[in-house]
């Protein structure tokens, strides 16, 4: 799903971290075009974790040159020009924060594209919760009932 949303924005990088609301950490569930693994993140660290925090779009133009997020240009890396993270929420329940790394600037409408996107994200993922909680129970039921 990222990679759509990456080429509609112009964008190079993505990715998403999913909350774990026991261990309040931002936890990444996928990337694209990342170099390495992403460590999980508290509420309030990195970009990630102050949109989760704030429960905002938060925009940085002009990425300073030692952000761990990299671009990849040819066999080259380069920090991104912008980032963008925004919370993808069901209601008022934090599910994950949606991230995109741009060596250009990010636009206003892809901005909006990307919050329009983390809220329908926000519908597909609580459905999915939805599911396997009831997974779960019928199938505790169906184990009482034996």
């Amino acid at each position: 799903m990222l990679a759509p949303i990456v080429e509609h924005m112009r964008a190079e990088v993505a990715a998403i971290y999913w909350h774990d609301a026991a261990s309040r950490l931002l936890r990444p569930l996928g990337t694209l075009a990342l170099e390495g693994t992403l460590p999980p993140l508290a509420s309030g660290e990195g970009i990630p974790g102050e949109a989760a925090q704030a429960r905002r779009t938060v925009l940085i133009r002009d990425v300073p040159g030692d952000t761990p997020f990299g671009v990849k240009l040819g066999v080259d890396r380069a920090p991104p020009r912008a980032i963008v993270a925004t919370p993808v929420q069901f209601k008022d329940s934090l599910l994950g924060v949606l991230l995109v790394a741009s060596p250009r600037d990010i636009e206003p409408g892809a901005v909006s594209f990307l919050e329009t996107v983390a809220r329908e994200l926000g519908i597909g993922l609580q459905n999915a919760v939805s599911y396997e909680e009831a997974q779960r129970l019928l199938t505790r039921l169906s184990e009482s009932n034996q």
